[in-house]
């Protein structure tokens, strides 16, 4: 069967209601807002130059309600202050009211003051940067302008000054001697340039433990002597007289050999067996038999041994 058209214009009980509920709701929403007054938006777009206006005039006190307004607008508002005029000045010396001048704020003159009282001093027109507080552009446009007065120096300091300086240029150096290397002792080897406490009781033991120096240039094998240093003492240096301590290689140990700075335990231990198996050594020259003992080896060894 065909639907009419008119059909669809044909509603139930239940759907009329619901229309009529509906027509209501929009009545209602269309003319409640003709009941409440309209709100009125601040536009700061259109109020800035205003607000501009009233900061930079001394027209109003803080107290009155033109300004507790802006306050609320003032973190959002760019205000630009003023520069300031510039003149020549001294940073050591600039009092507050000069600052204001020059279109410093109040809380950074604050701190240039008290880096004054507390002892600080502007050596260079740069010392302007150190400051906190300090845009760079007001750095920037100060830094041609400060004129740092040289400071002068209190007297005492001078005097201390001039104390030191006569003392380095007036104190006598003492003449270096000839140094005798196997009878000297620490104090004696301290005078050399270069030789400090340390150094000198290092060249003190290391003679005793060799059993004396046959040889000026042992001197340079003291552990932590460089040899720029040896070099700079070498024409200081003696060996006339030769009181060396001798090891008998017929009769010493292994332990005691081996306690010589030249020789080693492997040397030590091979001369004593060598020894052992083929008999007392007729003369230093022997130990050559050894198969450790170099020539550079002898040639160190050989003033400090015998046979009998």
């Amino acid at each position: 069967m065909a639907v009419k058209w008119k059909d669809y214009f044909i509603f139930t009980k239940k759907e009329r209601t619901g229309i009529f509920v509906l027509f209501v709701l929009l009545i209602i929403l269309y003319v409640t807002p003709s009941f409440f007054p309209e709100k009125k938006i601040f536009s700061l777009e259109n109020s800035d130059d205003s607000l501009r206006a009233l900061v930079r005039s001394h027209e109003y006190s803080s107290d009155s309600p033109v300004e507790k307004n802006y306050s609320n607008y003032s973190n959002k508002i760019p205000v630009k202050r003023s520069s300031g005029s510039v003149f020549p000045f001294d940073p050591n010396t600039l009092n507050a009211e000069g600052w204001q001048q020059l279109g410093i704020r109040e809380r950074t003159i604050s701190t240039i003051l008290k880096y004054r009282t507390k002892g600080g001093v502007f050596r260079h027109p740069d010392d302007l940067k150190k400051i906190f507080g300090l845009s760079r552009s007001d750095v920037t446009r100060l830094l041609p302008f400060v004129r740092i007065k040289q400071q002068e120096v209190p007297i005492e300091e001078k005097k201390k000054a001039w104390f030191k300086k006569e003392t380095k240029v007036d104190r006598p150096v003492p003449e270096i001697e000839l140094l005798e290397i196997n009878n000297a002792d620490s104090a004696t080897w301290e005078k050399l340039p270069l030789i400090g406490p340390r150094l000198a009781i290092r060249i003190v033991h290391f003679r005793e433990k060799l059993g004396g120096f046959y040889s000026t240039s042992q001197v340079a094998e003291t552990f932590g002597l460089h040899d720029s240093v040896f070099r700079s003492i070498q024409s200081h240096l003696v060996c006339s007289e030769r009181n060396l301590r001798h090891i008998n290689i017929n009769t010493v140990d292994a332990n005691t050999l081996a306690a010589h700075p030249y020789v080693s335990w492997q040397v030590a231990n091979a001369l004593v067996q060598y020894r052992t198996r083929h008999g007392l050594y007729n003369n230093v020259a022997a130990i050559r038999q050894v198969q450790l003992i170099t020539n550079d080896l002898y040639a160190k060894l050989e003033p400090y041994l015998i046979t009998e």
